[in-house]
C-alpha cells in the first residue's frame, strides 16, 4: 500500500507535491488578480476553462502516476487546476469561504488524481508486457485506491458545498 501512495522514489513524490502546491498558490493568486481586474467570467467561456482544466489535471495526474506510480502525487497535482476557482473565494476573505474553497479543491484533487492515477496504472500494466518494468499494481489494489478516492473527494466537494 505505501508504495502505491508513495509511489516508487518517495523522494520524487515530495518534489512533486512541494511543486504542485506551489503552482496550485500560483494558480489562486493568478485567478484572484483576474478576478480583481477583469471581474466575473460569462458561463460559456467559464465552462471552457473549467474544461480545459479539468483536461490539464488529469493530463497531470496520468504523468505523474506513470512515471512514479504514486497516488499522492496524482492528487497534488490534480488540484493545480482546481485551486483557480478557489481565487475568488480568497478574495472574499471570510474564513467559511476560504475553508469552502480549500475543501472543494483537495475534493476535485482526489477525483481527478484518482482518475489520472487509474489510467497511468492501466497503461503502465499494459507497457509491462512488452518492456522491463517494475510490475505494476495489481487491479484490484489500483482499483480499491481508486474507488477510496472518489469517495473521498465526492465527500469533500459535498462539505465544501455545505459550508
Amino acid at each position: 500500500m505505501r508504495e502505491h501512495l508513495l509511489g516508487r522514489r518517495p523522494r520524487f513524490t515530495a518534489y512533486v507535491a512541494g511543486l504542485a502546491v506551489g503552482l496550485s498558490l500560483l494558480a489562486v493568486g493568478v485567478e484572484a488578480a483576474r478576478v480583481r481586474l477583469v471581474g466575473p467570467l460569462s458561463p460559456a467561456v467559464f465552462a471552457g476553462y473549467a474544461g480545459i482544466g479539468l483536461l490539464g489535471g488529469l493530463l497531470l495526474a496520468y504523468v505523474v502516476a506513470y512515471l512514479n506510480g504514486s497516488l499522492v502525487a496524482a492528487w497534488t497535482t490534480g488540484t493545480i487546476p482546481a485551486a483557480g476557482r478557489f481565487g475568488a473565494r480568497v478574495i472574499e476573505g471570510s474564513v467559511p469561504d476560504v475553508f469552502a474553497g480549500a475543501v472543494g479543491t483537495a475534493g476535485v484533487g482526489f477525483l481527478v488524481g484518482g482518475l489520472g492515477f487509474l489510467a497511468a496504472t492501466e497503461k503502465h500494466r499494459r507497457d509491462a508486457r512488452t518492456a522491463e518494468l517494475p510490475p505494476p499494481p495489481s487491479q484490484a489494489s489500483s482499483l480499491g485506491l481508486v474507488v477510496a478516492s472518489l469517495v473521498v473527494g465526492a465527500g469533500c466537494l459535498a462539505v465544501a458545498m455545505l459550508i
